[in-house]
């Protein structure tokens, strides 16, 4: 998103399994390379993949699974062993690798844009100045679409779903009316609060929100808890979001 004094925000909620376990054991690390500092990332204790980070004054990035996944698709899975011992990368490996050896926000969109990984996923990247932000949506081997800020298009939303084939499930559409209805002079902490931080957002899935500001060298996690129902899982029934 980029606010109307030019600042370039990214935030995000992370929804996994089992979240009541997975609260217990996130924590924020510091990673350091040849003994400086090289950036801050939000991570499980037990995985050594980055999925949410930044590197101050540089760019942050963050991760989305993207459907269908195994659940739906067995083949996929099977794909996925396959790039695996192909080669391929996993992409929280990539993320890691990118923010150790990137920094500026065109290295990192360029080396997200052009490696291979083990699994479709949506990276998401936000950078210092102008319209740097991104949302990459990707294939094992291509790029399948790209969506950016501009003159045109002050923020970008993603959610586990292909957007651009006109997917746009529950959360995607109460986020972009809460949004819309704040309007151009959202601040950071209406992000969070008002569209991040509520129903359907924030569900039972929910685990950490964590807002990034790059050019501020501003990075804020807070564990997030809700008994909602997460409304993607079928069996859901759910209501208003209003």
């Amino acid at each position: 998103m980029k606010l109307t004094n030019g600042t370039i925000v990214h935030d995000r909620n992370l929804d996994f399994a089992f979240p009541d376990v997975m609260r217990k054991i996130t924590f924020e690390a510091r990673f350091m390379k040849g003994g400086q500092y090289a950036f801050t990332a939000v991570m499980f204790a037990g995985y050594n993949g980055v999925a949410t980070a930044y590197k101050p004054g540089a760019f942050s990035i963050s991760i989305n699974e993207r459907k269908p996944s195994w659940r739906t698709d067995p083949m996929g899975l099977v794909l996925n062993f396959w790039f695996l011992f192909s080669g391929a990368q996993q992409v929280t490996k990539l993320t890691r690798d990118t923010l150790l050896t990137c920094n500026d926000y065109k290295c990192a969109y360029d080396k997200l844009s052009t490696s291979t990984v083990i699994s479709p996923c949506y990276l998401i990247i936000a950078g210092t100045k102008d319209y740097e932000g991104a949302v990459i949506t990707k294939d094992r081997t291509t790029v399948a679409h790209v969506d950016q800020l501009s003159e045109n298009r002050w923020y970008l939303l993603q959610t586990n779903d292909d957007h651009f084939k006109g997917v746009c499930t529950v959360r995607c559409e109460a986020a972009n009316a809460r949004i819309k209805k704040i309007g151009r002079s959202i601040t950071p902490a209406q992000l969070k609060d008002d569209v991040l931080l509520q129903y359907p957002n924030l569900n039972f899935h929910g685990i950490y929100n964590t807002l990034m500001i790059p050019g501020q060298s501003n990075f804020v996690v807070q564990t997030i808890f809700s008994d909602r129902p997460d409304p993607d899982m079928p069996t859901t029934k759910y209501h208003s979001y209003f």
